[in-house]
C-alpha cells in the first residue's frame, strides 16, 4: 500500500478476486472502496461461461457482452417501464402482494455473504478458500 488509505478502515482499499465455479464458469469480482470510477468501481463485474462473457461497468449501467448476439447495452437504452420490471425490488413486492417467491432467497443471500467472506478471507491470508454450496 502506498500512501495513506483512502477507504473504509479495516477494509482494503482494493481486492480483485478470481471465482471458479463448479460449473467450470470464471468470474473475477473486483472491489474498490477509494472512491469512484466509471470503469472499475464497486459495481464492477466480470462473468464468463467459458466461451461467453459480460462485463458490467459504469455502475453497472452498461453491459459488454463477448461471444453473444448482442454486443452492448447501455441502462439508458432499457425502457424505464422495463428497467422496474427487471429490478429485484419490484420482484420483491409483487412476491409479497401474491405470497410468491422472490428470485433470491435467504439460501441465495447467504451464499453471497459467504463468497465475500471468503474474498475478503482470501486477501487478508493470500490463501485459496472454498465456499461449499
Amino acid at each position: 500500500v502506498f500512501g495513506e488509505s483512502k477507504g473504509t478502515e479495516g477494509f482494503p482499499d482494493g481486492l480483485v478476486g478470481t471465482v471458479l465455479w463448479k460449473s467450470g464458469g470464471l468470474s473475477t469480482v473486483i472491489s474498490c472502496d477509494q472512491g469512484q470510477n466509471p470503469y472499475v468501481s464497486k459495481w464492477f463485474c466480470e462473468v464468463w461461461d467459458g466461451e461467453r462473457s459480460a462485463v458490467l461497468s459504469a455502475h453497472i449501467s452498461r453491459v459488454d457482452f463477448g461471444g453473444c448476439d448482442i454486443e452492448t447495452l447501455e441502462t439508458d437504452a432499457v425502457s424505464e417501464e422495463d428497467q422496474m420490471k427487471a429490478s429485484m425490488l419490484a420482484n420483491l413486492v409483487e412476491a409479497i402482494e401474491a405470497n410468491g417467491d422472490t428470485l433470491c432467497d435467504a439460501r441465495d443471500a447467504a451464499r453471497t455473504v459467504a463468497l465475500c467472506n471468503a474474498l475478503d478471507r482470501a486477501a487478508r491470508i493470500g490463501k485459496t478458500q472454498t465456499v461449499e454450496s
